[in-house]
């Protein structure tokens, strides 16, 4: 293989990172693609895209993981310079395999498709009564998902003004979703997606030289 990042590594990296990004509540959502992630799995489609490496680097044992946001001040074909919110600039270079995705993050119910998957915080598994939805994760949903869990994650069937019907692991479901509902979908991409003027969010080892090895870039959409 040689790469050092798999697709199984690279859908936990992924989805820890997106845990940081998205509120509490879907939280969730990462940790159960933390799971899946850890899980042995050989087969099926997966949400994330491989780009090449410039100049793939030997690991290394001094090396750390950093977490860097800021703007691409130049794109470099597998690498770019990431210009930080100090106006500090670094030169970040794509390990090979490593995962860019898109990161988009809209407000309300017509953010919403029939045909979505999608991941919904806990509260969506623990009220009895139908729960009021404040933020749901767009992405293909993990697999397993333990049974208490089954009601959190599932497709979207029907979306009628702010209810939305998905068929969940454990059944048809509906939820109400708040006005102002914030939707984070997460979508795959390519290292032609990384162009000059785009907000980032980098997972990186930096090497005992300095050098900076991202093995994960999101590309941050939306509000």
């Amino acid at each position: 293989m040689g790469a050092w990042l798999t697709k199984r590594n690279a859908n936990r990296a992924a989805w820890v990172v997106l845990a940081a990004m998205v509120a509490a509540p879907l939280a969730f959502g990462a940790a159960l693609l933390v799971g899946r992630a850890r899980a042995t799995h050989t087969g099926g489609a997966t949400t994330t895209a491989t780009a090449e490496a410039e100049t793939p680097q030997p690991p290394s044992r001094a090396a750390f993981t950093t977490m860097l946001g800021g703007e691409i001040a130049r794109a470099e074909g597998g690498a770019f310079v990431l210009r930080a919110t100090s106006g500090r600039e670094e030169r970040v270079l794509l390990r090979a395999g490593a995962t860019v995705q898109v990161v988009t993050t809209a407000r309300g119910p017509q953010a919403l498709q029939v045909g979505d998957p999608i991941v919904l915080p806990a509260t969506a598994a623990r009220r009895e009564t139908q729960p009021l939805v404040n933020e749901i994760l767009v992405a293909t949903p993990p697999e397993p998902v333990d049974e208490e869990r089954c009601s959190q994650v599932g497709t979207v069937t029907a979306i009628s003004g702010a209810v939305v019907a998905y068929d969940s692991r454990c059944g048809a479901q509906r939820v109400s979703l708040s006005p102002g509902v914030r939707v984070v979908r997460l979508a795959p991409a390519t290292v032609a997606a990384l162009e000059t003027g785009k907000r980032v969010s980098v997972t990186a080892e930096r090497l005992a030289d300095g050098t900076l090895a991202a093995t994960l870039v999101q590309i941050l959409e939306g509000r």
